[in-house]
């Protein structure tokens, strides 16, 4: 491909590494300029492509943004109903299911800090976005008041200790499009556990959810 010259066979034979392109190209774009700063002709000339193309790909702007949060929050919201769904120890299952989340969100091909952007989920074009934002933060929600039952968790606001959790993981996703981590699993696992440690009625018992969490495969359980 020379220049913005694309043609037929390209469109055929190329089509899903392209459109690959114009997302990581306009994630990238929305989280360092913002959503509705950045122009589709923007994204076009970063992904090396005549406008033309990217409508070819995507009827819209909305769309590709759509596409990207259905990516993102797709993923969380099944780590955290997975987690919801299982039984036993809900501290080790909220674990688990941030370790997923961040783990995961740590090696996705956009800059997954665009997602940090509640403002926009409340706008019409983004209804899908919310409902399953709003998903994510139910699952969310049950668990830490499974653990406030079973008191392994504080007495606190279980919708207070979700904002702030949810809170936590976009501060760390924004950061994260600024520096890749090099160890995506270490990074996911000390998000998680400073998420845990603030919920936890007994500090102590961080190493026992560690060591039942089945995010963590390599370590030893039997102790």
């Amino acid at each position: 491909m020379e220049g913005n010259e694309v043609t037929q066979r390209d469109l055929n034979t190329d089509a899903g590494s392209l459109r690959a392109q114009i997302l990581r190209q306009a994630s990238e774009l929305f989280a360092r300029a913002g959503y509705h700063q950045t122009s589709s002709a923007e994204i076009a000339a970063a992904s090396g492509i005549p406008i033309s193309v990217l409508f070819h790909h995507f009827a819209s702007k909305v769309e590709i943004m759509n596409t990207i949060l259905k990516h993102d929050l797709g993923a969380a919201v099944a780590a955290a109903e997975r987690q919801l769904t299982r039984t036993g120890s809900p501290a080790t299952r909220l674990y688990d299911y941030l370790v997923e989340d961040i783990g995961t969100a740590c090696q996705s091909s956009y800059a997954v800090g665009v997602n940090a952007t509640s403002g926009l989920l409340r706008e019409l074009d983004f209804a899908g976005a919310r409902a399953r934002s709003q998903r994510l933060s139910d699952a969310r929600v049950a668990i830490i008041e499974e653990g406030i039952e079973v008191g392994e968790f504080v007495e606190v606001d279980p919708q207070s200790a979700s904002r702030t959790i949810e809170w936590t993981i976009e501060g760390a996703l924004i950061e994260l499009d600024t520096d890749r981590e090099d160890d995506p699993e270490a990074f996911a696992r000390e998000v998680a556990g400073f998420c845990l440690r603030a919920l936890v009625v007994d500090s102590d018992t961080f190493d026992r959810i560690r060591r039942e969490s089945g995010a963590c495969p390599g370590e030893d359980r039997s102790s």
